[in-house]
């Protein structure tokens, strides 16, 4: 393989991306048309971007006309309510916001969490928000990867690995999987052990990385109590990112219904206690 990208930024976090190109398949279109695809993603639905259509949903409460990519992401990000049983909530940005993540400039938010089935109204014609503040930090990198996977295989790459700050997705055209280490959420340059990438995506998720001080506390992005790190293996990419979140805050008795219904391999590790819960996840201790 080769790298087709190489530290690349956007969406807060670098991106690598490395494929084995066909022969007469150029190495410098498929280059631009990859960081044409990152930037453009970046500009649409970054929250962090007043211009973007996520910075102009949380400011006005309404998007006009969107148009049908728009709709698919919304329509996503609103069903991973349901299919996680209400563990990964889309409209949260405020929550987040006024707990220090971004700017910390947030107005006092409700009591109540908004619901992604009631207060965001997706219609053909618009999308309005009834409350609460879209947040796709949560998927939106996942969801790119697979956008980026989809450019990939239409230019007749068949084995490449896109790496989104740990949301990734690997692709082979042969038997021979990609191997890849799980790292351990609290100790530096340790390893959990390996799990195999073939066709899938992957995500993990913790309170330990992403963390700030706020009115002397430690915040995290994870609107929930939990002290473990989860990775998931799952059909998409996007999957794989969403269901991180809710297998760090569903009961354990749950992970395995949630597997098997979902079609994902999921891990759960405590550091405190250095064990592993596991549900069709072919991890491999080192």
């Amino acid at each position: 393989m080769e790298f087709l990208l190489d530290r690349f930024p956007a969406l807060g976090t670098a991106w690598w991306i490395e494929a084995t190109l066909p022969i007469g398949v150029d190495h410098g279109d498929v280059h631009a048309e990859l960081t044409s695809l990152i930037t453009t993603f970046e500009a649409r639905y970054s929250r962090f971007r007043p211009d973007s259509l996520v910075g102009i949903l949380n400011r006005e409460r309404v998007l006009r006309v969107p148009d049908p990519a728009c709709l698919a992401l919304f329509r996503y990000a609103q069903e991973l309510f349901t299919r996680t049983e209400g563990t990964f909530n889309c409209l949260v940005g405020e929550v987040l916001v006024a707990r220090g993540y971004g700017d910390g400039r947030a107005a006092a938010v409700a009591a109540a969490l908004p619901s992604p089935e009631s207060d965001l109204i997706i219609t053909e014609g618009e999308i309005r928000l009834e409350t609460g503040s879209f947040d796709p930090g949560g998927f939106g990198k996942g969801y790119l990867v697979d956008e980026l996977a989809t450019l990939l295989r239409s230019r007749g790459v068949a084995s490449f690995l896109i790496n989104g700050g740990g949301d990734m997705y690997g692709s082979t055209d042969d038997d021979a999987p990609l191997t890849i280490h799980l790292e351990h959420p609290t100790e530096v340059d340790t390893y959990l052990g390996t799990v195999a990438l073939k066709n899938r995506g992957f995500a993990a998720s913790s309170p330990f990385k992403r963390v700030w001080r706020k009115d002397g506390r430690t915040e995290h992005h994870i609107i929930g109590e939990t002290e473990a790190a989860s990775f998931v293996l799952a059909k998409s990419a996007r999957d794989a990112d969403a269901f991180a979140t809710a297998v760090l805050l569903l009961p354990e008795a749950a992970l395995t219904d949630l597997a098997e219904r979902e079609g994902l391999g999921v891990a759960r590790y405590h550091p405190a206690t250095s064990t592993f819960f596991t549900a069709h996840f072919p991890f491999q201790s080192l």
